[in-house]
């Protein structure tokens, strides 16, 4: 694949570890480790090739390390189509493709691994629908799809991944509207939903979501929702720009002490702002029909940037 190895002297597997020749800023993420010993055979178990530039494309023959659990090949430049052989890979537990120039479909055949807790394919130029088969991958506990060209509507069968804590898929063009099914994920901590073509409105058991700590969905089409109930006081981002939403801004999203980031942007709020107490460092209101005065709060906090039709104003 155009990796080299450092000059050594020693085994490399008595080592459990195989040098490779990359820069200072990769030296401590890349790696090809030995951490299976059977007998007097040390078998590869981890490897890491990242911001090496690599070309081509991805080599099938990996299915032959059969006690492989870590494929991260992120940030190069491999081409082709996901290898439906790895699913012969039982022990495989995170595959790391990221910003690559992958193209084709998801193969139906991934939907076989036994122990896949990580499948990271965003930046590439993948296409088609989600294999429901997808739905099988039940130890799933990170789905990154973002970046690429996929399309139709969100199997069913995804609603079994119910040990997701971060799922993404901005900028694609997938079909419907969101799916009922994630308000069930109970272990979600990051959702990520930028221009991914579906639909609104989003369903009100996403919000009562006790784990969830970033969520950000903006540019949705679909028909006016009143602004959701937070009941999750621990959230930290909070991003819901361009959803066609309505209505007033609750009183105790300011109050919520764990808020960081506050972007309610492009929507139609409507009404004043009240509070007494101002907790997101960063909040963007702007493209609203917010009336009123800024209130004496929001000039003490360390809020950013907010827009009503009457008043701009930097808060210090």
């Amino acid at each position: 694949m155009g990796a080299r190895l450092m000059n050594t002297t020693e085994d490399p597997c008595q080592s459990l570890k195989i040098p490779l020749a990359t820069s200072l800023s990769t030296l401590q993420v890349n790696l090809i480790a030995c951490n299976r010993t059977i007998g007097n055979f040390s078998h590869i178990t981890n490897i890491r090739l990242k911001y090496l530039s690599l070309p081509g494309t991805i080599p099938t023959e990996l299915v032959n390390l059969r006690f492989l659990e870590e494929i991260d090949l992120s940030c190069n430049y491999l081409n082709g189509t996901l290898p439906e052989k790895w699913a012969y890979m039982q022990h495989l537990n995170k595959i790391g493709l990221t910003s690559n120039r992958l193209t084709g479909e998801i193969p139906t055949e991934w939907g076989s691994f036994n122990n896949l807790s990580g499948l990271c394919l965003d930046e590439n130029r993948l296409h088609g629908t989600i294999p429901k088969e997808l739905g099988y991958l039940v130890q799933l506990t990170t789905l990154i799809l973002s970046g690429n060209r996929f399309s139709g509507n969100f199997p069913r069968s995804l609603g079994n991944l119910k040990n997701l804590s971060d799922f993404r898929i901005s900028d694609n063009n997938f079909a419907g509207t969101i799916p009922e099914f994630i308000g069930g994920w109970t272990c979600l901590q990051r959702l990520e939903m930028h221009s991914s073509g579906l639909e609104g409105p989003i369903p009100h058991s996403l919000f009562g979501l006790g784990n969830l700590s970033d969520l950000r969905i903006s540019d949705m089409n679909g028909p006016k929702f009143k602004f959701p109930n937070l009941s999750n006081k621990n959230i930290k981002y909070v991003v819901l720009r361009n959803l066609n939403m309505s209505g007033s801004i609750p009183t105790e999203i300011w109050e919520m002490s764990n808020l960081h980031v506050l972007d309610l942007t492009f929507n139609k709020l409507e009404g004043k702002i009240s509070s007494t107490e101002v907790h997101p460092n960063f909040i963007f209101l702007s493209d609203n029909m917010l009336t009123g005065d800024i209130p004496d709060s929001f000039r003490t906090s360390q809020g950013s940037y907010m827009y009503v039709p009457k008043l701009r104003a930097w808060i210090p």
